[in-house]
């Protein structure tokens, strides 16, 4: 079905321009933290922690919130 994907879509619109930018880089263009990095003019470090921020977020869509994985509220 498509509703795994338009979820995505809607996800990926909600995030904020510099972390969308990276995961659009990262798997749509296939680029290295390297290249993301020379490319956006950030260090290695900071395109890191924007992918993982930016995985948490996609996660947050489909499994709820994240921080805490364990679900002990």
């Amino acid at each position: 079905t498509l509703f795994p994907y338009a979820t995505l879509f809607r996800s990926m619109l909600k995030l904020p321009l510099e972390l969308r930018e990276i995961v659009i880089l990262r798997k749509s263009e296939n680029l290295s933290r390297r290249e993301i990095a020379l490319k956006l003019g950030v260090t290695e470090r900071t395109v890191s922690r924007r992918i993982a921020e930016s995985a948490r977020a996609l996660a947050d869509t489909f499994y709820g919130d994240s921080s805490d994985p364990w679900g002990q509220s």
